[in-house]
């Protein structure tokens, strides 16, 4: 829904380089401390303003003791901007995080804002698209515009057509 895009919006407008982080590959407080750590207390290469990007901060899960404090500390501690995305938001092991962040939700967006923006790039990229087939496109997407781009990718034939769909609708949540 814009989020990670939104972020590299913002960073290129501001000017500031940014360090994307995908919380999924920091799995405890030690990790957590020395790659986020470090960046939080070192210059950019080529500039001093540096925005800390951590994708999917809700995916450090319960077991990994003491990195949720150690993002707090060094949230806390840094003078760089550190921006965090979640997807479940209201988790609560998120809630101290909450408490010392500005919160910015963003809403999925609908099938129909999907489909415009699939028939511009179609028409921009010279892909002849039967509108079913992109009306079905985005209706699976779930409101994920990356996802409806990536299957629109997917379903281009080898004459720059789509015609036929044959994805299914993406799982927005998984309960394992």
């Amino acid at each position: 829904c814009g989020k990670t895009s939104a972020v590299h919006a913002l960073a290129k407008n501001l000017g500031y380089n940014i360090l994307e982080l995908n919380a999924g590959d920091l799995r405890d407080r030690d990790s957590i401390k020395e790659v986020i750590g470090n960046a939080s207390k070192q210059r950019s290469l080529f500039s001093s303003k540096k925005i800390i990007f951590i994708d999917e901060i809700d995916n450090i899960n319960n077991q990994d003791y003491g990195g949720m404090s150690a993002i707090e500390h060094i949230i806390n501690s840094t003078s760089f901007p550190i921006v965090m995305c979640a997807n479940k938001l209201y988790e609560k092991k998120l809630n101290n995080l909450r408490k010392i962040s500005n919160v910015i939700e963003f809403k999925r967006i609908n099938d129909q804002r999907i489909l415009s923006v699939l028939k511009s790039i179609s028409e921009k990229e010279k892909i002849k698209a039967d509108e079913n087939a992109l009306k079905k496109i985005s209706l699976l997407a779930g409101g994920d515009l990356r996802a409806a781009i990536n299957d629109l990718q997917a379903s281009i034939d080898s004459n720059k057509e789509v015609k036929d769909v044959t994805i299914s609708k993406r799982e927005q949540e998984v309960n394992i």
